[in-house]
């Protein structure tokens, strides 16, 4: 099932100052703006190769039929239910008709009532959007995002010409593979 990303995590899992006492960057503070975007790369290089969110993140996925729904993340919260009404008009659908059923892996979207007014002009009959975050974060996350952070860093060049996934330490691939889920 895909997803889009409504509101992306604007802030990092790992603090700048992490970082820089990885880096050995003592009382340095040039970089700092530099760090929190290099650090931001490179949880995102992580949670798309675990395809989690290690940020609290914002994503909608389009209900192509409006019915029970396995969603494509482990912990959603905050959840909102729309759909297109027969005017054509975003309409919400009321928390008290739909649960989440979290008893598998991932959780299913189960609808109490659905609503019947539901427009025909439109591709998806609704949509959800959720906050979605990896939790709790493994330590090895954490410390694969301080060696891809410092690889970005050191190897800034390779990294804006694209090699930077030839050249990241096999250390930080092995650590977030075994958490990938296949």
């Amino acid at each position: 099932m895909s997803y889009q990303v409504i509101t992306p995590a604007t802030t990092s899992l790992v603090s700048v100052a992490d970082l820089k006492t990885h880096l050995l960057l003592f009382g340095d503070t040039s970089y700092d703006t530099e760090l929190q975007d290099i650090l931001l790369t490179a949880e995102g290089f992580v949670s798309d190769f675990l395809d989690d969110f290690l940020a609290t993140t914002t994503v909608k996925v389009n209900l192509f039929v409006l019915g029970d729904t396995v969603l494509p993340h482990k912990s959603p919260t905050n959840v909102r239910v729309a759909y297109w009404d027969d005017s054509d008009i975003e309409a919400p659908i009321n928390p008290s008709n739909f649960f989440l059923d979290t008893s598998a892996v991932y959780p299913r979207l189960v609808f109490r009532t659905k609503p019947t007014n539901i427009s025909t002009e439109f591709v998806n009959q609704g949509f959800i959007e959720y906050d979605t975050v990896l939790t709790p974060v493994p330590a090895k996350v954490k410390h694969a995002v301080l060696l891809i952070a410092a690889e970005l860093f050191e190897n800034r060049t390779d990294s804006i010409t694209g090699t930077i996934v030839a050249k990241l330490p096999l250390s930080s691939l092995r650590l977030i593979q075994s958490l990938r889920g296949w």
